[in-house]
């Protein structure tokens, strides 16, 4: 068991298990990243099941895009690993039924189908991680003015109302929260 992401990662790439657990809100890597760290480096031969307490499509798409091998909510992680673990083993991508009932049922609205820019993806980031608007501009060599604009913009796209629904919606992405 390892305390983040990156002690995860780093264990993954020197004892090379043939599977392994990752929690999808691990401080420093989520399990989503550290599946894309080792898709990247050709370095993806663990399968792995992702555990999770977000049903968003979005999760989905991305545990398939980078090649984890089964997504189980973590309500019912003890009845349905099992199921995962033969789904993985046998080459399916296995998602517990909860976590397929969760993603079916939520509402859907204007954020699952949008599609963020780079900038607005650069804007989300900093915004997660605490950054002020001026703070934001400074770090991308922006106007404050320009900032707003993106944020504002992005906050539209994903039905945001306040920076508390930004990062409600970063989680939900499986984004790294500090």
């Amino acid at each position: 068991m390892h305390e983040d992401g990156n002690e995860a990662l780093q264990a993954i790439l020197e004892k090379k298990p043939d599977l392994a657990i990752l929690d999808n809100s691990m401080p420093r890597l989520t399990g989503i990243e550290i599946a894309r760290e080792l898709y990247r480096s050709g370095k993806n031969d663990t399968l792995i099941v992702l555990l999770t307490m977000y049903a968003h499509p979005h999760l989905l798409t991305e545990a398939k895009r980078w090649g984890i091998s089964a997504c189980v909510s973590k309500e019912d992680a003890t009845a349905e690993l099992g199921k995962a673990l033969v789904a993985a083993n046998s080459g399916d991508f296995y998602v517990s039924p909860k976590l397929a009932e969760e993603i079916k049922q939520a509402p859907l609205n204007e954020a699952e189908s949008v599609s963020l820019t780079p900038r607005e993806k650069q804007i989300l980031a900093t915004i997660v991680d605490g950054m002020t608007n001026k703070e934001i501009a400074d770090l991308l060599g922006l106007s404050t003015r320009t900032v707003d604009h993106h944020r504002e913009r992005l906050m539209r796209k994903i039905g945001a109302r306040n920076t508390a629904d930004v990062v409600r919606y970063a989680a939900q992405m499986g984004m790294r929260l500090k």
